[in-house]
């Protein structure tokens, strides 16, 4: 983007992206497809284009190519539906991640409001306060959109437990919550496969490749 104002107003974000050009956003399986192109040993495990097209059903999770130069363990076709594989319960995929050691910056004075005709944005004071770090973490409906956020002061198992109860509470009962997530230790804990363990049926882990990018 060509500016990055610390405070946005709905009008501000709408003149953006009208100023702005859209990107071209692609499906999470059509990200995967571009990657896979360069490594031809994968081609065999390709779907016919037909069953690639929007509103098709079926996600799938390819398996390790033997010899592959990356070791990519399995790519996530997402379809545009929740429900696939022959399976009655709707399944929702919700893409997870972390980030540790946040600033929490306070304010040393209230910000000032816009004036008509004086000034056209927020007056905020350049001095600032350091509150430590916290750590935030997410997770987003690869169907919808829909956000969940936790800002928590350190990065656990019992945090992350809590963002799974989350979820938990906000879809139906009878779903099932496809979890796409790398390999942190507290995804993979005594404790949190206790609590797993304690919904059984309920969660379902897709795990991205090491030393791949954010899930988010």
């Amino acid at each position: 983007m060509a500016w990055r104002p610390s405070l946005w107003s709905i009008s501000a974000l709408a003149r953006l992206c009208l100023k702005e050009p859209r990107p071209r956003i692609r499906s999470p399986g059509q990200r995967w497809q571009k990657h896979r192109v360069a490594h031809p040993q994968r081609e065999r495990d390709q779907a016919p284009q037909d069953s690639l097209l929007p509103g098709k059903t079926g996600p799938r999770v390819r398996p390790q190519d033997a010899g592959s130069p990356d070791g990519l363990p399995g790519c996530l076709d997402l379809p545009g539906e929740r429900r696939h594989d022959a399976r009655p319960n709707p399944i929702y995929t919700v893409s997870v991640d972390e980030k540790p050691g946040v600033q929490a910056i306070g304010l040393t004075a209230p910000d000032l409001p816009p004036v008509p005709g004086k000034a056209s944005t927020v007056g905020r004071d350049y001095e600032y306060v350091r509150r430590g770090t916290v750590s935030i973490l997410a997770g987003i409906d690869l169907h919808s959109g829909q956000i969940f956020a936790n800002v928590e002061e350190r990065h656990r198992s019992v945090e992350f437990i809590a963002l799974l109860k989350r979820l938990d509470e906000y879809y139906p009962s009878e779903a099932i919550i496809r979890v796409v997530l790398d390999n942190h230790s507290a995804h993979i804990s005594k404790e949190t496969m206790a609590y797993l363990a304690a919904r059984p049926g309920r969660f379902e882990y897709v795990h991205t490749p090491s030393m791949a990018p954010g899930s988010i």
